[in-house]
């Protein structure tokens, strides 16, 4: 009933949560635009992007902070997908400035929920992690200044395929917008990808058959035809440990964010008052009562749902981005994510790459591997990882 009433609205429950008026949080505006820039650039055709990685070519093992080392190799993806400068991804300066902004601004925004709205502005230069931030938003305008001067000056070459072109275009000559667009793009691809590509690796890496599996997948769809949108798809088994770690591990608990636009009388007759602000339970996606063996992760999961459906069934129910009542990490029905499709082929190509080129050995803190902040589903910062370099059975 909810999935595609468009008087319950998404982008506006949105920014009724993160926009607050504090200077530094202007990324959390040109997130919830009523332009929707941010969604325009994220369905734009995005060109395929080279996997930078963080874990080096050393044959022994040597440990890494698993979730840290992940955000590091997503700051690298997103800087050469987004901006495609090479002033820019590949500097260390710029990578570390936007995934700290990230998690910085998390941090930040909980202080502040202790205050009502209108004192925001006025207490925030009294709180740590809101000076922290505009700080670092400060210097990341300083970074990005050499990037608008090029788009201003038209030296970057005029790409239609291009995220950064396709953004300029859509900022209609508004330079000083580019370091809320950049971070915001940032925010929706680390946040989501990062925390979820953690959350694949502690889950695959302590199941040595899955492993096996998923290597020979790769080796015997990807093989000589490399990447590209058939091949990618063909990637049944892998695109299930998708669907499943995102099924247990959910960016939050609580999903599909809506606010009532006017006053909205359901089918059922439930009246929702206009103002409502309304988020849905994603409780019952990871316990027993729709899946069985819910609370365990199943990496075969939906692959075998897959294999064991009759001719009569519409297979596309099972793949890591279609949505359903019992399955919304991407949201549901038209408001669902409209970065899902692109996030689907980063998470692939990334995964196809550490399993072919890496051994690791995942060390869970004895807390676990994730923890519930308020409604939000976290991987836990304290995961370890010994890894290794290893001879890949076909070329990448």
């Amino acid at each position: 009933m909810l999935r595609n009433e468009k008087r319950l609205d998404f982008i506006t429950a949105l920014a009724d949560k993160l926009v607050n008026g504090v200077h530094g949080f202007e990324p959390m505006l040109s997130m919830t635009s009523d332009k929707k820039i941010l969604h325009a650039v994220t369905k734009h055709s995005l060109n395929r992007h080279l996997v930078r990685q963080v874990w080096t070519d050393e044959p022994e093992y040597h440990e890494v902070m698993l979730k840290d080392s992940v955000w590091k190799m997503f700051g690298q993806i997103m800087s050469r997908t987004f901006i495609n400068d090479k002033d820019f991804y590949r500097n260390p300066e710029w990578v570390n400035a936007s995934s700290e902004y990230v998690e910085l601004s998390a941090l930040a925004g909980y202080e502040l929920r202790a205050f009502p709205r209108w004192a925001k502005r006025w207490v925030a230069p009294f709180l740590p992690n809101c000076r922290k931030l505009q700080s670092l938003f400060k210097h990341i305008n300083t970074l990005l200044e050499p990037l608008k001067e090029k788009l201003d000056g038209k030296k970057l070459e005029i790409d239609s395929k291009s995220p950064l072109s396709f953004l300029h275009q859509k900022l209609d000559g508004q330079p000083d917008a580019l370091a809320s667009m950049l971070i915001a793009l940032c925010l929706v691809s680390y946040d989501g990808g990062g925390e979820l590509f953690t959350h694949v690796l502690h889950s695959v890496f302590t199941n040595d058959q899955l492993i096996r599996d998923l290597r020979s997948e790769i080796v015997n769809v990807v093989g000589d035809k490399g990447f590209n949108k058939n091949t990618l798809q063909g990637l049944v088994l892998m695109d299930s440990v998708l669907k499943e770690a995102m099924r247990m591990h959910p960016e939050s608990v609580l999903l599909m964010q809506r606010i009532a636009l006017e006053e909205v009388v359901l089918p059922d007759g439930l009246i929702i008052p206009k103002g409502t602000p309304l988020l849905v339970s994603g409780c019952h996606i990871i316990d027993g009562s729709i899946w069985p063996d819910g609370d365990k992760f199943d990496g075969y999961r939906f692959f075998n749902l897959r294999q064991k459906a009759d001719s009569s069934t519409n297979q596309a129910a099972y793949n890591f981005t279609s949505t359903s009542p019992d399955h919304f990490g991407f949201g549901h029905g038209s408001q669902a994510c409209p970065g899902r499709f692109f996030a689907s082929y980063m998470q692939k190509i990334l995964l196809c790459h550490v399993l072919m080129k890496y051994d690791i050995s995942v060390t869970i803190p004895k807390e676990g591997a994730w923890f519930q902040r308020g409604y939000t589903h976290v991987a836990h910062p304290g995961l370890k990882a010994h890894v290794r370099r290893r001879k890949e059975e076909i070329p990448l």
